[in-house]
């Protein structure tokens, strides 16, 4: 008999790039703030009450997902898959490390084919990116209860692919560091989202 998927969704704890104002990509990411450890730990505890004991917690190769993993996991007594750039931010290219005020305007762009920067990604490679993450899902992991520490743009576009709903309504903190969100896939093939 076919059981259900069921991901978890974690969006990493306050990164020391924020703190510092920063793109934080692979060279600007430093890790956790002493803020973002303490989130960490608290959504680690939240799941653990709520009983969502993943089979598994996949993590991006971004430093503060990887942070947020290991600690989400060690109260959870599950185990970690290697890094995966699959559920990376969007990859920032060129602005990666730049101080947020620095930016230039072209940093928002309307255009979802068009990167922001060189060498960075447009929201439809992110968005393609989203889907080939839930594709993999499916297909390695179906029937498994998962959980995926990730970054806020690419947990809205995985929402997004997974749902056919855009939920870029959220601002950056009303969707706050640490908190997460519950995909279920139904035997009809469905993905329902919980928050």
């Amino acid at each position: 008999m076919a059981k259900l998927t069921s991901v978890t969704l974690i969006r990493h704890g306050e990164a020391t790039s924020s703190e510092r104002r920063i793109v934080g990509g692979h060279r600007g990411c430093s890790g956790l703030s002493p803020t973002g450890v303490r989130r960490a730990q608290e959504v680690g505890s939240r799941l653990a009450q709520q009983r969502l004991r993943p089979s598994l917690l996949l993590v991006s190769s971004l430093r503060r997902s990887r942070q947020t993993g290991r600690i989400v996991a060690e109260q959870l007594g599950v185990p970690v898959a290697s890094p995966s750039c699959l559920w990376c931010e969007r990859h920032a290219g060129s602005f990666d490390g730049v101080a947020f005020g620095s930016l230039p305007r072209s940093f928002r762009v309307e255009d979802p084919q068009r990167p922001m920067a060189s060498g960075s990604e447009s929201d439809d490679q992110v968005d393609a990116r989203a889907a080939a993450g839930l594709r993999l899902v499916e297909r390695d992991y179906a029937g498994m209860r998962l959980a995926i520490v990730t970054h806020l743009g690419f947990l809205l576009a995985l929402v997004e692919s997974a749902t056919g709903n855009r939920l870029g309504l959220f601002s950056d903190q009303e969707f706050d560091e640490g908190t997460s969100v519950t995909l279920t896939r139904s035997l009809k093939g469905t993905w329902r989202c919980r928050f």
